[in-house]
């Protein structure tokens, strides 16, 4: 039997504000769904062939503030707990945005369209190959890394 061999994630330019994006959609979510449920019995009862926003108003009853209320100190405790008790795939949210922000920031992650002037019997689409800088980085990395350990014997 064949084992599966995890290699981990793939770190893109979106990753660059990973923790926000996540933490936005997580709360949001959850911020939603609480409010949708405390507000259950409302929603019943409101006549949605008739209702106008314009018509009828936007009130904010002191039910509607507790619910709000509600709905914010469970984001918080979710969080808390999140935190508390997933701290390391925090970290590895954390550490892919670092990485992501600096591969961005060094200008690695171009993209340079690279020319062929010699003869070559690939096909025409592979001429005008592009070339990731952050490729082109890690190659020169690890040559200049096995020169210096030739070096070094």
């Amino acid at each position: 039997m064949r084992k599966i061999c995890n290699k981990g994630h793939r770190i893109r330019a979106s990753d660059k504000q990973l923790v926000y994006h996540f933490s936005i959609g997580t709360f949001l979510f959850v911020f939603v769904a609480v409010l949708l449920l405390l507000n259950i019995k409302q929603l019943m009862r409101t006549d949605w062939e008739h209702f106008s926003l314009l018509k009828n108003g936007l009130t904010l009853s002191p039910y509607n503030i507790i619910t709000i209320l509600i709905a914010t100190g469970v984001c918080a405790l979710v969080a808390f707990l999140y935190y508390r008790f997933c701290y390391d795939s925090f970290k590895k949210l954390l550490h892919r945005q670092k990485l992501a922000r600096m591969i961005l920031e060094n200008k690695w992650y171009e993209a340079d369209t690279v020319q062929n002037d010699g003869f070559s019997l690939t096909s025409k689409a592979d001429q005008g190959k592009k070339s990731s800088g952050f490729q082109r980085f890690t190659i020169k990395w690890k040559r200049d890394c096995s020169i210096s350990a030739v070096k070094s014997r």
